[in-house]
């Protein structure tokens, strides 16, 4: 049995996460949204900024990622196979 979008509340079916991708009404993932609101409270342009998104998980990195695109940030998906992550942090805005 698969949850429909419509309920899916956490924002991680493979339905909220393609409404996600296609820029879609849906459900988000609680983190990434919080971090998003966060920003726009505090008007903070992501435009044209630099993010490195350090995580890639399905709840959180991917999410926040493509969140960070909608925003119109150029993003960094960084993990634990990322080389250089000090150096790469210290580019991000």
């Amino acid at each position: 049995l698969t949850l429909g979008a419509e309920k899916d509340v956490d924002g991680i079916t493979p339905q909220s996460l393609g409404r996600l991708v296609a820029d879609l009404p849906g459900f988000r993932c609680a983190t990434p949204l919080g971090i998003t609101r966060i920003l726009d409270k505090y008007e903070i342009d992501c435009t044209g900024k630099r993010a490195v998104v350090i995580g890639r998980s399905v709840i959180l990195g991917k999410p926040m990622a493509l969140m960070l695109l909608q925003k119109n940030a150029t993003v960094t998906v960084a993990h634990s196979k990322t080389q250089n992550l000090p150096e790469l942090c210290k580019e991000a805005d």
